[in-house]
Order: structure tokens, then sequence, then C-alpha cells
């Protein structure tokens, strides 16, 4: 899902082999690779998923991936468009968007 918020996605790897093919969210064709990518509540060919910006696939540069303002970046475009991700609800101090966060509900923490 992509929306306003700074959220982090994880894009992992899973074997196709046996199961019916499933719908790229990037070119809206059928996955019958062997391997698939599953980011954002959806599933990409590993070439569609690639970030706005640079046009990296972003399955090659990593295992992580961030939207923003409908955007689907790779780390560091996202930390030259985006800057500070915002502050710790927990203790308040400013999260530099290369930090790792958590995220419980809808308050971010370290």
């Amino acid at each position: 899902m992509v929306n306003n918020r700074t959220s982090e996605s994880t894009t992992t790897s899973v074997n196709n082999t046996g199961s019916p093919p499933k719908a790229c969210a990037g070119c809206g064709g059928k996955i019958a690779d062997r391997f698939l990518l599953y980011s954002m509540d959806r599933y990409w060919h590993t070439r569609c998923l690639k970030c706005s910006c640079c046009q990296a696939q972003l399955g090659e540069i990593g295992t992580s991936c961030y939207t923003k303002s409908g955007m689907i970046l790779c780390r560091n475009d996202y930390i030259r468009l985006f800057g500070n991700s915002g502050a710790c609800s927990a203790c308040g101090q400013s999260i530099p968007a290369s930090e790792m966060v958590m995220r419980a509900q809808n308050m971010f923490t370290i």
C-alpha cells in the first residue's frame, strides 16, 4: 500500500513453483518466473519493482524499499528526497531517514 506516510516494505524472494501464477503489481502480467517479489502487500516480477527516481531494480540492490507520496523508492533516493522521517513516539527525538524504524499502529519508534 502506498500512502503519504513513510513506510518500509521488506522485499522477499518467494519460490513460485507449484502454485497458480500471481499477477504482477507493476505490469499486470502473470508471474510465471521461478522467483517473484512480495512487497507492499503485492507480488512483483523481479524486473518490475523499480525505484521511481533512478529506475534501479529494487530486488537486486537490497531487501528494502520505501514508499512515500505515491512513489516507490530505493533507500538512497528516499533519504535524498525526504531527509528526516519524523520523531520517535516514545522519546520525541528526531529519527534520521537512514535509521531502521518499527511501526506500531500509527507510531514510529527506533
